[in-house]
């Protein structure tokens, strides 16, 4: 997929020309292929392209924590075979992870109703209604979601 190129240059520079293939240059094209392909799937695409947060935050929350890995593992500035090993590791739990996601996803968002996400909340940027099947909240519009008695950012 769209990290194949990024594989192929980091593979040829590392063992081909002997490059010093650097951490910018890993993290530029990971920021390229989030910015870009999906730019470009939205701009081409015949009809309106509808994303939910939830793919969103998982590969966000993820993708820092393995640049927050990468970071540690670079900071001698030399990847050692284990380090190599364990970012393979978090691969194989990214894979694994996204095994999982359905079930992940209805923790997550069950954990996110019992922290106070009420149903009766309106989306917060665009101000329409979640739909549980397309992966939002699910929400009731028809009850208010503030009242005047309680603080600003309570929910009913």
């Amino acid at each position: 997929g769209g990290s194949a190129p990024e594989l192929a240059t980091s593979f040829m520079g590392t063992f081909v020309s002997k490059s010093d293939v650097g951490f910018g240059t890993i993290v530029g094209s990971a920021v390229f292929n989030i910015l870009f392909v999906i730019g470009a799937c939205a701009w081409f695409s015949s009809v309106e392209l509808e994303l939910t947060w939830w793919p969103l935050f998982r590969d966000t929350v993820f993708y820092c924590v393995a640049l927050g890995v990468l970071s540690a593992l670079f900071f001698d500035k030399k990847i050692q075979n284990y380090e190599a090993a364990i970012m393979f590791a978090l691969y194989f739990l990214y894979v694994f992870i996204m095994s999982k996601n359905e079930a992940i996803e209805k923790w997550v968002k069950t954990m996110l109703l019992r922290c106070g996400y009420k149903e009766g909340q309106v989306h917060p940027v665009d101000g329409k209604e979640g739909d549980a099947e397309e992966g939002g909240l699910d929400v009731d519009v028809s009850k208010p979601a503030l009242d005047d008695k309680k603080d600003v950012g309570r929910s009913t």
